[in-house]
């Protein structure tokens, strides 16, 4: 009986638009645009870091300058892909 109990109700879940979703959203794609410029800034300084570094011989200065420009180059990605990976994850959920 309680199995019977448990599937009779449904919750649904879906967002309406609100007065305060346009205001979010301009702030959403401000901090999306602010992100991805500072990823290009940080991916730039990275590369001139490496060529830098190994031009000067100091090598430690090279590698942190790549792993500058990976890790500007993976925020990004995540950054550009936070809308997919957000509907995703409501995709995911909505299976449950």
């Amino acid at each position: 009986m309680h199995h019977i109990l448990a599937f009779a109700f449904s919750v649904n879940a879906t967002p309406k638009i609100g007065p305060i979703d346009k205001p979010l959203q301009d702030l959403l794609d401000t901090l999306v645009a602010t992100g991805l410029i500072l990823a290009a800034i940080g991916f730039v300084f990275g590369g001139a870091m490496s060529a830098v570094g190994g031009h000067g011989g100091n090598y430690g200065v090279a590698t942190r300058g790549r792993s500058m420009m990976g890790w500007a180059a993976a925020g990004a990605a995540l950054i550009a892909g936070a809308t997919a990976i957000i509907n995703w994850f409501w995709g995911l959920g909505l299976l449950i």
